[in-house]
């Protein structure tokens, strides 16, 4: 008798099989995850970039805003007449706040250039005054510092003429300028122009002082009309130094009030490592500048017709796969020991007020 047999196909996989679909899968899941690295990497570059990028244009804004704003006074001149000063003493009540210098051609931008030296050491040419070279937080050596003075416009325009060289300044409601207790205000006519501070009783319409006679020389009140205009006074000092984060930042400190560590100075933004300055001299009297030299160089500053700012920035991060030279303010080569990115952003500024 014959017997039926079944037979029974093979299934599954050999071992050689499975072997050889684990490698291709290690080769695949290596392949992405390489490009999953590699887009995490170009990502955090690119981001750095912006941000190094975005911080260092908003630097430049806020500094060329300032810069280009010196001197400015209303519609005279600062070179046609500096305004009568009564903020000349310091003051404890209702605020407490620094005596305050008129501002004339020669203060209205004032640079101090940091040490070259090296090693680079803590001193400025010319020297800081006590302010600044008291904060604190030290500002960071071999880096510059500039001062700027000028009246910031905030929509005050007189909304009465003043009845008497005492009379308190009655201004439109549609102001921006925040005056309060103790600030220094600026008035100004095309003939006249005097600096004073706010005293108690101020309000956002309403600008009560102690001046004696504002204008000083006014022989005829009202001398200050509904044309005249008052502005908040400014007198900021822009520097180096470590911010919150641990980071060198760019600071201004407001040197009409008094330092305190909550809110003067304060921390513009961080990720700026180096600022330099250079004061264009105008030698020829035609409006140009004819050679551009450092603060300590700088022979007659009213002459200053341009300041050209340079600004290192740097990425928070190591964001190289290797450390990177930079070139800056004529040194070659810098190797700063670390694989953050630097970039130097460059800004040539008109001192408009000086060229009226």
């Amino acid at each position: 008798m014959k017997k039926n047999q079944t037979y029974f196909l093979q299934t599954g996989m050999t071992l050689i099989e499975i072997m050889i679909a684990l490698l291709l899968g290690a080769f695949l899941l290596g392949g992405v995850i390489k490009i999953f690295v590699n887009a995490k990497q170009t990502y955090g570059m690119q981001e750095g970039l912006s941000r190094l990028q975005e911080n260092s244009r908003y630097a430049l804004e806020i500094l060329s805003k300032d810069l280009r704003l010196s001197g400015f006074q209303g519609c005279i001149s600062i070179t046609d007449l500096t305004p009568t000063n009564t903020a000349t003493t310091a003051i404890t009540s209702p605020v407490v706040a620094p005596a305050i210098s008129s501002p004339t051609p020669a203060t209205i931008i004032v640079g101090y250039n940091g040490s070259e030296a090296s090693p680079v050491t803590t001193t400025w040419s010319p020297a800081l005054p006590s302010a600044l070279s008291g904060l604190a937080t030290p500002i960071t050596p071999g880096t510059d510092v500039i001062t700027v003075v000028f009246g910031e416009s905030c929509g005050g325009y007189l909304s009465a003429d003043m009845a008497s060289a005492s009379s308190d300044i009655q201004i439109s409601s549609s102001n921006t300028c925040g005056i309060v207790d103790g600030d220094p205000v600026l008035i100004s006519s095309c003939s006249n122009a005097d600096l004073f501070r706010a005293t108690t009783g101020t309000t956002s319409t309403l600008i009560k002082h102690n001046a004696v006679s504002l204008p000083a020389t006014c022989a005829s009140p009202p001398c200050y009309k509904t044309s005249s205009e008052v502005f908040a006074y400014r007198a900021y000092s822009y520097f180096i130094r470590p911010g919150a984060s641990g980071e060198p930042a760019l600071w201004r400190y407001d040197n009409t009030k008094a330092a305190s560590s909550s809110s003067n100075p304060v921390e513009i933004l961080d990720g700026i490592e180096n600022l330099q300055i250079l004061y264009g001299e105008d030698t020829d009297a035609d409006g140009v500048a004819n050679q551009y030299k450092t603060a300590a160089n700088v022979t007659d500053i009213t002459d200053v017709a341009s300041v050209r700012i340079s600004l290192l920035a740097r990425t928070s991060e190591n964001l190289a796969s290797q450390t990177l030279t930079y070139d800056y303010n004529g040194a070659t080569g810098v190797n700063p020991g670390d694989r953050r990115i630097r970039r130097v952003f460059n800004a040539t500024l008109a001192v408009r007020n000086r060229l009226q």
